[in-house]
């Protein structure tokens, strides 16, 4: 496996909806990034969940940290990531017969990856929130880790293969009713290279419901076994979205083969009679 860098971005959500992407890192190469304020969910499609007002959220930046940066790359992985790509040819210079690495341009390159994923979190009911992480690359991130962080521990989320364009939904559930505590959600990115080819382009989905279940009946067109899949479904009524859940499933599904992902409403929801009025699907990952 061939050893590239990694990227760290840091989401920070509070109980009042205050958000902000910061601190992407390679080893100690640190990067300042975006933030994006927290928003109030109107409802959910797939692949996205649109944003309404919401009178009690508030925004604001997170105090920005420091932009110097130093490196620890030695000069083979600095040579790969030229070889890969990922930093252009003008990084390398010929000097006396040596290579020379011009860490600037490395750097800068590396910081258009990190502009590139940007995450958001969103309000929804119940005082909970998702956090979507979005590939704005050109190119196939090989694994994105998702850590959310509670007071209580950190959770972590990898998925690999990330591809251009393709979003990733983690719901952060605080409970029915509970204000949430300060909660933290730090996205690392690495370019490791690994095994695995995203074949989520290649899933056949069947939806069904019922008033308090949401069913995903998946079918593998592709030609490759499909290893690993996650999926996040949106619940929504009237007045947007009521619930987020998230589940994976490590049960290889062979070509032409089928599975199925089921979504329940909590029973605190249940119990008060809460339904949903329709529900729709991101694929976070599928790889072969």
């Amino acid at each position: 496996m061939k050893k590239f860098v990694v990227l760290t971005a840091v989401l920070l959500v509070t109980a009042l909806g205050i958000t902000a992407c910061a601190v992407p890192s390679m080893g100690k190469l640190e990067i300042v990034g975006t933030s994006e304020p927290a928003e109030a969910a109107a409802g959910g499609t797939e692949g996205e969940a649109e944003s309404a007002d919401q009178s009690e959220a508030a925004a604001a930046p997170a105090e920005e940290p420091s932009a110097e940066a130093t490196s620890t790359l030695d000069q083979q992985q600095m040579q790969e990531l030229v070889e890969e790509g990922i930093v252009p040819k003008e990084a390398v210079k010929e000097e006396d017969g040596a290579s020379v690495y011009d860490e600037q341009e490395i750097n800068n390159a590396l910081q258009k990856y990190a502009d590139r994923i940007s995450c958001k979190t969103t309000m929804i009911s119940g005082n909970n929130m998702i956090v979507q992480v979005q590939n704005g690359n050109d190119v196939t991130i090989p694994v994105v880790t998702v850590h959310v962080n509670y007071p209580e521990g950190e959770k972590p989320y990898d998925f690999y293969q990330f591809s251009p364009g393709s979003q990733i939904i983690v719901p952060v559930e605080k409970g029915s009713g509970d204000l949430p505590p300060a909660v933290t959600a730090s996205i690392s990115v690495t370019m490791n290279a690994n095994q695995y080819t995203d074949i989520s382009k290649d899933l056949a989905v069947a939806e069904n419901s019922t008033d308090t279940e949401y069913t995903l009946t998946i079918t593998n067109s592709s030609t490759l076994v499909c290893q690993r899949i996650s999926a996040t479904a949106l619940f929504s009524d009237d007045s947007g979205i009521i619930c987020a859940q998230m589940t994976s499933s490590e049960t290889t599904i062979g070509p032409g083969r089928t599975a199925t992902l089921t979504f329940s409403l909590p029973e605190s929801m249940t119990a008060e009679g809460k339904t949903f009025t329709t529900a729709s699907y991101q694929i976070n990952e599928a790889i072969g």
